[in-house]
């Protein structure tokens, strides 16, 4: 089995996975939140056929000497600290909507660089990646190299999946021989990845170096983000011990959350809506997972 994979990001001028499968019939499968894949499931519906990662990875970060008593998210919204996000992402709605946050408060124009949390002297709080920012801020950002503290978007009770692999919903029937294939293959390679992950590593690294675009991404922070993996629980089994599937009840309660976030964006989604067209369980091998 040939498997071919493309840059995504900047090398696409960042648009969505979902665009480009409808753009491009030959992409067989697509990198997307599952949050996104309900706001698409009008216009260009995706269907979610592994979860790589149990728990997203998406943070909010503060510098925690400047701020030694907060512990949360919520502990942000109880002040007028501003919180740098990128805009348009479902997940801030949420925080505002269940006032964990406040709309006066968030700014929508963060990039990812990290000129806007050292030129503060950390006295904003930035979102990003428990298995990135933190080791990024600490160790390859000269101008600030201290420890940033965080906390999951997740733990605030926004039950998005990160990084779903999804096809085009219209393309399953063609696509089913192929899956049953290739999904347990995806299983158990992201199990080897978090079992043995130096040579994966290696590989992107030197992918990193080879693009040559400007991003950066360290051997050290990589590892870092395997470690963080494994700590937090961002790639681990289900309580059925299987790695990839997804939660039926999970997604119900993000279709809940986010179907009024996206009508308030007059984002128009799929009528009736249920968790079987989020994602689906059906190519998932249920014996495939990490070893406890």
């Amino acid at each position: 089995m040939r498997i071919e994979v493309r840059a995504g990001g900047p090398a696409v001028g960042f648009q969505s996975s979902a665009a480009l499968m409808y753009q491009d019939p030959a992409i067989t499968l697509g990198m997307v939140q599952s949050d996104e894949i309900i706001a698409y499931s009008k216009t260009q519906p995706v269907l979610g056929v592994v979860a790589p990662m149990l728990i997203d990875p998406q943070m909010i970060g503060w510098d925690p000497k400047t701020h030694p008593t907060w512990h949360t998210i919520a502990d942000i919204g109880q002040t007028n600290t501003k919180v740098f996000y990128f805009q348009g992402s479902a997940y801030m709605e949420y925080l505002i909507g269940s006032g964990i946050l406040r709309r006066s408060q968030v700014n929508g124009s963060y990039n990812g660089a990290p000129d806007v949390f050292v030129g503060a002297r950390g006295k904003v709080a930035v979102q990003g990646y428990a298995t990135n920012e933190p080791w990024t801020y600490q160790h390859e950002v000269p101008a600030w190299g201290k420890p940033i503290a965080y906390q999951l978007v997740y733990d605030t009770g926004y039950p998005n999946y990160g990084n779903v692999l999804a096809i085009r919903t219209d393309k399953r029937n063609a696509l089913d021989g192929c899956l049953h294939r290739l999904v347990p293959i995806l299983q158990q390679a992201q199990v080897d990845f978090i079992t043995h992950p130096n040579p994966t590593i290696g590989l992107i690294v030197r992918l990193v170096d080879a693009y040559k675009g400007g991003f950066v991404y360290s051997k050290g922070n990589a590892q870092f983000a395997v470690a963080q993996m494994r700590r937090l629980g961002i790639v681990a089994n289900t309580t059925s011990g299987t790695l990839g599937s997804f939660d039926t009840g999970r997604l119900v309660r993000l279709i809940g959350i986010t179907q009024p976030i996206f009508a308030g964006q007059h984002k128009q989604i799929k009528a009736n809506l249920g968790p079987v067209d989020v994602a689906t369980n059906a190519y998932i091998n249920p014996a495939i997972g990490l070893d406890q």
